[in-house]
């Protein structure tokens, strides 16, 4: 099947990397430090291919693409925990918005950076930040992909709904209308409880 096909397709691109993973040395180039950080990215150790990949861009600072495959190091490297990595993820934003300031047209820089902020749960700043790739790319198979997140995204949070029932409550409190309160309370009995449980606080104090 297909997915077999990319399975196969996978495990060869990964054996290649793993050919060309060696132990750089002081005297590697900016270069060698890349494609071995690249390599070893591909052969499925992104911790080391952070180190390697940080180091290359020491030495070479002001290139855009070697900053866009570091953010996509700490991107990796984020996730290969039991939990999301929130240090690893910012780093990984940070490469990225390093690659846009030298390169402010960059769609990987842009794609990278819209997939870190998206791990983060932080909506609205995803959402942005894929109509920024979006605006830079939106034919290719990453255009529809980014098309695809940022629809999940433009689903309102559990929070975000309850934002919003609550500025309704609060409506409905001050008109008297029994009707819509009981009917807002029934649709979210736990968050209601502890927002009267906030407000009794608040008063008591």
């Amino acid at each position: 099947s297909g997915k077999h096909s990319f399975d196969r397709g996978l495990l060869k691109l990964r054996a290649v990397a793993a050919d060309l993973v060696e132990s750089p040395t002081e005297s590697s180039s900016a270069a060698d430090l890349h494609l071995f950080g690249v390599a070893t990215l591909l052969a499925g150790d992104a911790a080391t291919a952070v180190e390697r990949l940080r180091r290359a861009t020491e030495r070479y600072p002001g290139d855009a693409v070697l900053r866009c495959d570091l953010s996509a190091a700490y991107w990796e490297a984020s996730r290969s925990g039991n939990a999301i990595d929130g240090q690893a993820v910012v780093h990984s934003i940070a490469a990225a918005d390093r690659a846009l300031e030298i390169d402010s047209k960059n769609p990987v820089a842009r794609f990278n950076r819209a997939l870190a902020i998206e791990s983060l749960h932080l909506s609205l700043p995803a959402r942005r930040a894929w109509n920024d790739y979006l605006a830079s790319d939106s034919g290719s198979g990453w255009g529809n992909e980014a098309r695809q997140r940022r629809s999940r995204l433009l689903v309102p949070t559990h929070i975000e709904r309850w934002k919003q029932a609550l500025q309704q409550l609060e409506q409905a409190v001050l008109q008297g209308d029994s009707a819509t309160i009981r009917s807002i309370i029934r649709a979210d009995l736990q968050q209601s409880r502890t927002h009267s449980e906030l407000l009794f606080l608040k008063e008591w104090a």
